[in-house]
């Protein structure tokens, strides 16, 4: 059987939509004959291996919750990546990676090339300047833009969640595919409710600073027409009033 490590300083298993996209990925890898592994920041497990829903999985997130641990698990999150690698006896036949530092993809590019196995990288993310009060000084969109635009080289394949990241690799010269939101249909209950004679918009999420949800909201209501109104329903999923 072959085998995939996942790598993300998400907190998988839960915790997250990127710990939710993850598992989809992994789900999606083990229908097709792979042994899924992956490495994240969730609760801590002490270093050990557990599984959950079939899929083994280890946090390097330090037993501590404090501050200084948090900080101090992650810049130490690439060296104990690299010890694990390079010191056990276990084979991977790709690894796929998502949000980790510049340092710790560099390795990997080595790591992988040394082994001629790929490495993927799951894009999904590209913020903007405007989203940050320091703007482009922002250590968050500095660490991303350059993720986006100097890391992903040639030397890694692309999973992009949209067109736009799609383009952008694409004329990289990168070999990348997009796929949109993955999630496992057959667990989740649906029933239809939705008014056919309406135009419906659906936010689902917890929105943060870079989600203009007031915006959404204020754009909604400039429709004083009531009849123009009556036309849309606008759909908020996952937050309280």
């Amino acid at each position: 059987m072959k085998r995939a490590l996942f790598v993300t300083t998400d907190r998988y298993p839960d915790g997250d939509a990127g710990s939710v996209r993850t598992y989809a990925l992994a789900k999606a890898l083990q229908s097709l004959g792979y042994e899924p592994t992956v490495i994240g920041m969730g609760d801590t497990t002490h270093f050990e291996f557990k599984e959950a829903d079939g899929i083994s999985y280890s946090s390097f997130r330090l037993p501590s919750t404090d501050i200084v641990s948090r900080v101090k698990g992650r810049l130490q999150f690439g060296k104990r990546l690299k010890k694990m690698l390079l010191h056990t006896d276990s084979d991977w036949d790709v690894i796929i990676v998502s949000l980790v530092s510049g340092k710790t993809m560099k390795f990997l590019k080595k790591f992988t090339e040394k082994k001629q196995i790929p490495l993927l990288h799951d894009s999904v993310e590209w913020f903007s300047p405007e989203q940050f009060s320091l703007g482009r000084l922002h250590p968050s969109y500095i660490t991303m833009d350059r993720r986006n635009r100097k890391h992903v080289d040639t030397s890694v394949r692309v999973i992009a969640i949209s067109s736009y990241l799609e383009n952008h690799f694409r004329s990289k010269g990168i070999l990348t595919s997009r796929i949109p939101v993955v999630m496992d249909t057959k667990q989740i209950p649906f029933n239809k409710k939705t008014d056919e004679t309406k135009i419906v918009f659906t936010y689902a999420g917890s929105p943060g600073k870079k989600d203009y949800l007031d915006v959404i909201l204020k754009g909604f209501a400039m429709l004083s027409d009531t009849d123009s109104a009556s036309k849309y329903e606008l759909r908020i999923i996952g937050v309280t009033k």
